[in-house]
Parts: C-alpha cells; structure tokens; sequence
C-alpha cells in the first residue's frame, strides 16, 4: 500500500486468498467494511496507531490469521474475529 493512501476501501483485498502480509502504512486512518475479508491465507496484521476508524467485518473469515496487534484506542467488535487483549496487543483467538 503507498504511503499516499489514507483510506482503504471496502472490499479492497476482499477474496485475495493469496495475501499473506500487509504493511498498512501509517498514513491510513480509516479501514472500511470488508476490507480483507476472506484473505483466508493472511496471517499476521499489524494496524498502525494512525487508523482512527475500522469498519465492519475488516477481517471476517481469515482463517489464517494468528496474531493481530492494533491501537487499543480501536473497537474490536467491528473486526469479524474472535479477539483476546494481552499485553496492549490483541490477538486472533
């Protein structure tokens, strides 16, 4: 994702079963609906301090992902996931 990004759209990477790994750039502050929805081999997310805003479902069926850190400031009920807090960080359960 460019630098230059600061909104990642619903559906972006929707479906992109082949995603691993994103580097979310600490320009974006909004993540919309869907967004990685069905990345079902995406495995590790880190969210940079600077997304203000996630949309439903951001990640809903990756059935890959293992460990997932965001700002503790974010409501993790609009994640798509089961979350547990543990250190600052939350994490895929």
């Amino acid at each position: 994702i460019p630098p230059s990004v600061k909104t990642i759209k619903e559906y972006a990477f929707c479906d992109c079963t082949s995603l691993k790994k994103i580097t979310i750039p600490n320009s974006v502050t909004s993540i919309e609906c869907w967004a990685f929805g069905d990345c079902s081999s995406l495995n590790n997310v880190v969210i940079p301090p600077s997304v203000v805003f996630l949309g439903k479902l951001v990640f809903f069926r990756c059935t890959s992902l293992k460990k997932l850190s965001i700002p503790s400031s974010l409501n993790t009920e609009n994640l798509g996931i089961n979350v547990q807090v543990s250190n600052n960080n939350r994490f895929f359960g």
